[in-house]
């Protein structure tokens, strides 16, 4: 696979196609998995919907993938910082802020007392998984669904200064210092602060346990940029497929790794990439996932406090039911603060150019 610069500045639609099947992945993990029941069949269902949750591995390789190429193309851009930074705040910010207000509004006036609501300063300020891993409940009534938010939004903060402030020759040494220092932190430094200080879950909800996953995205990017060739056939449909089926096999085996489903997107991404693979273009192109890729970011926010309330029901098939009414209506939501919402305040964002 090789890009020139004039492909790489292409919009590639199929990559709203991988977001787009990430996110029904998640929704469906998180929609069936809290399900309590005690039937045999249900047990293999949770099982298959659990692999659900790599959907979230793959929005962190894409994320660092799409915001990478952004930043590489632009890099000698005097407000490169400036337009970046104003253009994610309105991507993300708004929607999210709504949001959050939302949910405290409703907890504060429907839910029992007895079930604690989070400080919204550390919502507010995008440090609430600093609050989390010292073992405080996040609610689950839908504010659990942000620690992945906070992980790209600091991404978002130190990843372009790099760019901006060191030189295109430098881009190799940071992206790959940036895929190998989440390392460290992972199987040393996390684990000894969780010892010793009782924290928490510091691989799932700190930057520095993603960092592999969010560098890989970007590494591939900065191959493209630089016109690498990559040998097509490691990106094919067959290879893609193996990836994934070893990252099932390790999750069932307990052996699973954050690089592992790293990989594998990266992978997914690839085959995309190139214009040879078709098939997979094809694929990622359908309406459907298109629909689902344009929806994501509402939809990844709107579902999980339907979801809690779905799951409030003792029967298994009741529960399903919720679910999928859930369901429908997250996307219901989904679309309309989309095309209502946040597509106008986008369109706003555009008028700030590089």
């Amino acid at each position: 696979m090789s890009l020139n610069h004039n492909r790489y500045e292409d919009r590639i639609i199929a990559l709203d196609g991988i977001r787009g099947l990430a996110i029904i992945a998640v929704v469906i993990a998180h929609g069936l998995c809290p399900i309590a029941s005690n039937l045999e069949f249900m047990r293999y269902v949770k099982a298959v919907a659990s692999l659900g949750s790599f959907g979230v591995d793959l929005f962190f390789v894409l994320s660092g993938f799409l915001i990478s190429r952004i930043l590489y193309q632009n890099h000698n851009s005097k407000n490169l910082l400036k337009v970046f930074w104003i253009r994610r705040t309105f991507r993300i910010m708004p929607l999210y802020f709504v949001f959050i207000a939302i949910l405290y509004l409703v907890c504060i006036i429907f839910l029992p007392n007895n079930l604690p609501v989070p400080p919204f300063w550390a919502y507010a300020l995008y440090c609430q998984n600093f609050y989390l891993i010292s073992g405080a409940t996040s609610n689950q009534f839908g504010f659990d669904i942000t620690w992945s938010l906070v992980i790209e939004e600091h991404f978002y903060m130190f990843f372009p200064l790099l760019i901006a402030l060191l030189s295109r020759k430098h881009f190799f040494l940071i992206v790959t210092t940036i895929c190998l220092i989440g390392l460290p932190f992972r199987y040393i430094l996390h684990p000894w602060l969780e010892h010793k200080y009782g924290f928490s879950n510091l691989n799932f909800l700190l930057i520095t346990g993603r960092l592999d996953q969010l560098g890989i995205g970007a590494f591939l990017a900065l191959m493209i940029y630089n016109g690498k060739k990559i040998n097509p056939r490691i990106f094919s449909q067959k290879f893609v497929c193996m990836a994934w089926v070893l990252v099932f096999l390790a999750k069932f085996s307990k052996t699973l790794d954050n690089m592992m489903p790293a990989i594998a997107s990266i992978l997914t991404i690839g085959s995309v990439m190139n214009a040879n693979w078709i098939q997979s273009r094809k694929f990622f192109e359908s309406s459907v996932l298109l629909f689902f890729g344009r929806i994501s970011y509402a939809l990844y926010l709107f579902h999980t406090p339907l979801f809690w309330f779905a799951h409030k029901s003792n029967g298994a098939m009741e529960s399903i039911t919720y679910v999928l009414l859930a369901s429908i209506l997250a996307i219901f939501l989904a679309w309309i603060s989309t095309k209502y919402f946040e597509e106008p305040i986008l369109k706003c964002a555009r008028k700030y150019t590089y």
